[in-house]
């Protein structure tokens, strides 16, 4: 997960659109949104963020005008993840549209809240050359999606790792469930590692709300950690195994009644976890 921290000019022509991010890890790379290319060194030569000059923290009127900048991208179905325009709006996501062609979707742009205000805007680049990103505040923030879950007077309450499979597990349950038993959907906000610190934050409000809580991470080492770290701050949870990866993987494939199957009827407290909650 990186910040966007910078935006220059890049060799195809543009003027802002090579956007330069700091990582994690302190690395430093870029993007190019006009010719879709990733920089491994935007700089010239390989940089750490600690070796940069510091940068001015943004202003309020700079996050707020980002902020607008992107709530004023259209809502339009982004194909290469089978992902509807009417299922983004749900979710109040915003895509970028090619420099070069203006038609292309390049990025979706899923909204950040903390206590129901929007405050910045979790970035899913289209190009899995770049790694996701966030604009404006997002720091301790909600669970994607937050709000609308919490008013949706739904039975079940289902995490997804990442907000490509919150909108998929929407459409998942469009397209195969019972529309009076639609459940609320939501997204850890950083990725996996963040599934503890968010999910403790919002414990109380979950239980008050919620009957059935069920996680749906990926499949990988990563996501196996994150269920263990779900369950410490919600130790009646179940989780759903899906026949793939992840769940926009399930509706890319075809797969997406397996997947509807999974996490209807098939979820369970995982048996690896028992004795983490319990303190066995």
């Amino acid at each position: 997960m990186g910040i966007q921290i910078d935006a220059m000019p890049h060799e195809c022509g543009t003027k802002k659109a090579l956007k330069i991010f700091a990582q994690d890890d302190g690395s430093i790379t870029g993007y190019c949104f006009s010719c879709s290319t990733f920089v491994k060194n935007p700089y010239g030569e390989e940089r750490t963020l600690e070796q940069l000059p510091k940068r001015k923290e943004k202003t309020k009127e700079e996050i707020d005008a980002e902020i607008a900048e992107v709530s004023s991208y259209p809502v339009v179905s982004v194909p290469t993840r089978k992902l509807r325009d009417t299922t983004l709006a749900k979710f109040g996501a915003h895509v970028s549209m090619s420099e070069s062609d203006g038609k292309t979707p390049t990025a979706i742009y899923w909204p950040v809240t903390k206590q129901g205000k929007l405050t910045g805007y979790h970035v899913k680049v289209l190009d899995k050359s770049c790694p996701p990103y966030n604009i404006g505040d997002t720091k301790d923030c909600d669970l994607l999606n937050w709000e609308n879950a919490k008013s949706s007077g739904a039975y079940r309450l289902i995490v997804a790792e990442g907000p490509e499979d919150m909108a998929s597990i929407d459409r998942i349950y469009e397209m195969h469930g019972d529309p009076d038993y639609h459940p609320a959907v939501v997204s850890l906000p950083h990725g996996a590692s963040s599934a503890k610190k968010v999910l403790t934050k919002h414990s109380e409000d979950i239980r008050r709300l919620f009957k059935e809580v069920i996680l749906c991470f990926d499949d990988d080492e990563a996501g196996q950690r994150a269920v263990e770290k779900a369950m410490l701050a919600l130790p009646h949870a179940k989780s759903a195994k899906l026949p793939t990866k992840d769940a926009n993987q399930a509706l890319m494939e075809g797969k997406a009644k397996a997947a509807y199957n999974a996490l209807a009827f098939h979820a369970e407290v995982p048996k690896n976890t028992r004795s983490i909650v319990t303190g066995k």
